[in-house]
């Protein structure tokens, strides 16, 4: 995840061609529920994607807090906030309970985030709906999981 396009660059490869074709499908979608899986660049380690290491699955949250972490920070390895097969879970309260190893930010160190509004901070939820995953194949896109997003093809 990253809070720009241009941040995850670094980790995918393909022709000057595939580049043209990924911006077009980022500039229409994200930030946004779409994850992107690319050909994955010599930056990223095997370990990422141990099934298959030739590619990686980059993403540009539309969540103001998450937007701002990344500012900060830059490009981060991230998954789900769920069990796979259980349902998302949307609050700060559900995040703590199912996962109490966790550090998570008290709404104080929310509001120390730049570029996010305290009404952000007091009231931010999940939508809930999985973020649509597509796959480059080559010669186009296959849909991976339809989520939130509708890729017009």
């Amino acid at each position: 995840m990253a809070a720009t396009t241009t941040d995850l660059y670094p980790y995918v490869v393909g022709s000057p061609l595939e580049h043209q074709i990924w911006q077009q499908i980022a500039d229409l979608y994200l930030p946004g529920a779409l994850t992107l899986v690319l050909p994955a660049s010599n930056r990223v380690p095997t370990a990422m994607n141990p099934k298959d290491p030739t590619s990686i699955g980059v993403r540009v949250p539309n969540h103001p807090i998450a937007q701002a972490i990344l500012a900060q920070t830059g490009p981060l390895a991230t998954t789900s906030v769920n069990r796979s097969g259980h349902p998302p879970l949307l609050t700060m309260a559900e995040i703590e309970q199912q996962f109490p190893q966790v550090l998570t930010l008290s709404p104080s160190e929310l509001e120390t985030l730049s570029n996010v509004p305290e009404s952000v901070t007091e009231t931010a939820i999940a939508s809930g709906v999985p973020s649509t995953v597509a796959r480059w194949t080559g010669t186009g896109w296959e849909i991976l999981r339809q989520g939130a997003v509708l890729i017009e093809l």
